[in-house]
Order: structure tokens, then sequence, then C-alpha cells
């Protein structure tokens, strides 16, 4: 049951019906508890059959979705919560199954003792660290651990209560206990409901909120059986109001693992967004970047270059005679070959360059902060690691070369990035005019000096 957080309309939507959920249970608890001129005991073994069975049933539901929970936010209050709930159900079964009084009696102040136990447990478990690490380590070490501890407890504590019950207290004495026991049951409650709305507080969500409730109208339960003799009307209601609290409780988890699957659904749309637009910006071939984004990126790194006075860069590779390596061997191996080259390519470039594909067998390397000495020195290493070894794809070995282009933002004849651009491509022809498999600079002599502004 992971703690999420719901948008501000739909937690006060939520809180309108908070006031109706606290008012009026607790109004009528005061009436019922002030009724004292009518008959209000009512013998109904069926019906308390079906009541406390169907609030079994439901604990145990409360226990399976939270163990699911586990699986996925593993903390230690949901295991705690978890295991509580579980055990929870065998009570309300034996509650069930009681037939005397004295015996439901018993089991109803070991029912309510239980509850504000291992619901305290679950508060201090978030609000403690320290204790919140020891037992996550504890778990870690097997997966069924706080079973084993749940179902030790609940044998000690089940026996404990049972041979209680066989005791042969008065009526007067088991009121005094059951008075005692559920004044320490209200205080642990009240406890936990301050740390339960402290919680709210801190985190408005929806989730919370319904534990909240849920843990005030046990208190009216623990307070209306405390009140009241066995099969009084009040002691209905105080089962009645524990079934509710559980209600509360299973709409909270429903509720979080819809808010939950909500943000997955979000994060996974955010995901496959990420993956389109990585998708739009990469040739899908070479897994470069593609002519779109060099453009983008060449504009934005020109400006920059102009308003910080630093140099900049521009490569124009590209393959040597590849239509006839296409033409020989066929495009799937052209393909191959481009594959390659990029890779080796971008093994050779440094953290900051940039490699695009920008159409055919032509790339663009932006190399940033980088003047014509450097870009030569970075086009050797390109040079060098096409040629380190001949390419092969499908058992057939090529020897292939590149051209490389070289211009640079302090060329006389650089304005803009289209003239950037057009002396690097025609630094390109120059290197295939006399000979290819080389780097070629147009007037590597001649720059400019940027001014100060």
């Amino acid at each position: 049951m992971t703690l999420q957080r719901l948008p501000a309309a739909s937690i006060s939507h939520e809180l309108t019906l908070a006031p109706f959920l606290v008012a009026v249970p607790t109004l009528l608890l005061g009436t019922l508890a002030r009724s004292t001129d009518l008959n209000l005991h009512w013998i109904s073994p069926q019906y308390k059959l079906c009541l406390i069975l169907a609030s079994a049933l439901l604990s145990a539901l409360i226990s399976y979705w939270l163990h699911q929970e586990t699986r996925v936010s593993p903390h230690p209050a949901i295991a705690t919560l978890a295991v509580g709930f579980g055990f929870n159900a065998a009570l309300l079964a034996m509650l069930a199954l009681a037939g005397d009084s004295a015996t439901i009696a018993w089991l109803g102040m070991a029912l309510n003792t239980w509850t504000a136990l291992f619901a305290g447990i679950s508060l201090v478990l978030l609000f403690w660290a320290a204790a919140r690490r020891t037992v996550r380590s504890f778990l870690a070490s097997g997966g069924g651990r706080a079973w084993a501890v749940g179902f030790v407890w609940l044998a000690v504590f089940s026996s404990v209560w049972l041979y209680a019950a066989r005791s042969p207290l008065s009526n007067a004495a088991l009121a005094q206990m059951k008075a005692r026991v559920g004044a320490c049951s209200l205080v642990l409650i009240g406890v936990g409901l301050l740390f339960a709305f402290h919680l709210y507080l801190r985190r408005r969500t929806s989730v919370v909120l319904s534990f909240t409730l849920s843990l005030f109208l046990f208190g009216l339960a623990v307070a209306a059986q405390m009140l009241a003799s066995t099969w009084h009307l009040l002691w209905w209601y105080g089962h009645s109001l524990y079934f509710i609290s559980l209600f509360l409780v299973a709409h909270g988890i429903v509720e979080g693992e819809r808010v939950r699957s909500r943000e997955r659904l979000i994060a996974q749309l955010g995901a496959l967004s990420k993956e389109l637009e990585e998708q739009s910006i990469r040739d899908s071939l070479t897994e470069c970047f593609n002519r779109r984004y060099i453009m983008d990126a060449l504009a934005s790194e020109f400006r920059k270059s102009v308003r910080s006075k630093l140099p900049l860069t521009l490569l124009i590779i590209d393959a040597d005679r590849f239509k006839d390596l296409n033409d020989s061997h066929g495009h799937p191996f052209g393909d191959g070959v481009l594959r390659e080259l990029a890779a080796r390519m971008r093994g050779a470039m440094r953290a900051t360059d940039v490699l695009a594909r920008c159409g055919g067998e032509e790339f663009y390397a932006l190399l940033p902060q980088t003047n014509r000495v450097g870009g030569q020195e970075v086009a050797a290493k390109l040079l060098s690691a096409v040629r380190s070894r001949p390419f092969e794809y499908n058992n057939v070995t090529v020897a292939v070369t590149v051209s490389i282009g070289i211009a640079d933002n302090l060329s006389t004849d650089v304005a803009d990035v289209k003239s950037l651009i057009q002396a690097a491509d025609q630094a390109l022809y120059s290197a295939k005019h006399a000979g290819r498999d080389r780097a070629a600079l147009l007037d590597p002599l001649v720059f400019r000096v940027p001014q100060p502004s």
C-alpha cells in the first residue's frame, strides 16, 4: 500500500465526507449509551455469526491485499498490517463461533487488544526509523518470517485469553476487566490516532485519510463494547462500527492501488514519450544523431561561440566510393558498414563532440570550443579508427576509408552556420580531389582573431 499523493481536488472531495463519518457515529454512540429506558437487548446468534464472519472475511481480504502490496513496497509497517489483519480474521472467526456470553466478552477484549496492538506497532514503524531499519533487516533474511512471528504471537495471545475466559469471574469482575482492557486500548488508539492525523497532515493522501478515519471508528467500536454488555444494542453497534472501520481500510487500500496504477501508467507514458523523443533525434540505422538534431545543435553552438568568443569546428565526413561498395555487395552490406563506421568514429571522439548522420554516407561532427588545430587532431583519430582494420559483413571483408573536410568559425569567410557548412563542404571536396582517405582544411593559415566586445 504505497502512500501516494492525490491531487488537491480529490483530497478535498474526501474531506467533505470525513465530518459525517466522525460526527454521526459519535452522536449515535452517545444516544445509545444514554438510552436506559428501552429494552435494548437482542439475542441473535445467527445474525452475530453473519456480521462477525463478514468482518473476518473482509479482514482476510485486507491481509491478502496488503501481502500483495509488500511485493511492490516492502515496508515493515505494511508487512505488520498484513500479518495483523490476517490473524485478526482468525480471532474474528473464533468470536463468531463462541456461544456463551462470557467467552464472547473475553474474545471481544482479545480482539480489541490485538487490533490496537498491531495498529500501534505499524504506526511506530512508520515514524521510528531505527525500528524500521531493524525490522526490515530481519524480514530481508526470510520472506515468511513476519508470518511466522505473527503466528507465534497469535498462539500465545489467544491461549492466554482463552485461558482467562475459563476463569470463574463474576459479572461485576468481568465488567471491571472489560473496562480496564477497553481503557488501555482506547489510550493506545488515541495515541495512534494522533500519529495517524499527523501523518495525514504531512502526506495529505487519500490512503492515510481512510486509515485515520478507520482508526477513529475502531476507537468508537471499543468504547461501545466497553460500555455495553453482550447482546446489548450498543454491543451490536460496536461490532457494526468495527465492520465499517474494516471497510474504510479496504477502501484506502483499493484507492491506493488505483492511484499507484495511475502513477505507474504516467511513468510508462513518460518513458514512452522520452523514447519517442529520442527516436525523433536519432538515426535508426547508425544510432547517431540525425540531421534535424545536428542542425539545431550547430545553430545553438554557433550563437554561443559568437557570444562567448569561443572557437567552433565542424567536420564533414564522407565514406569514399560508397556507391561502388553498395553496387558490388548490396545495400544490406552497405548498411552494416555504416553501422560499424559510426561505432568506430563515436569511439574515437570526445564526450563533448556530437556525431550525426546527415544522409547517405555523410556524417557531421560538431566540436564545441575547438579550433582548427584541435579539429585536425580529432580528424586524424577518426581516420586512424576507420583504417585500423577492414570492415566485415556476412563473411565479406573490405577496406573502407573516409574523407574529412574541416572548417571553423575563425575562417575569414565564415559569418554564419550556412557559410561554416559551405567551408567544411569545400574542404571535403578538396580532400576527395587530393586522393581521398585524408582530412583537408581550406587556407589553414588564414584566420581572424575574435575581438573583445
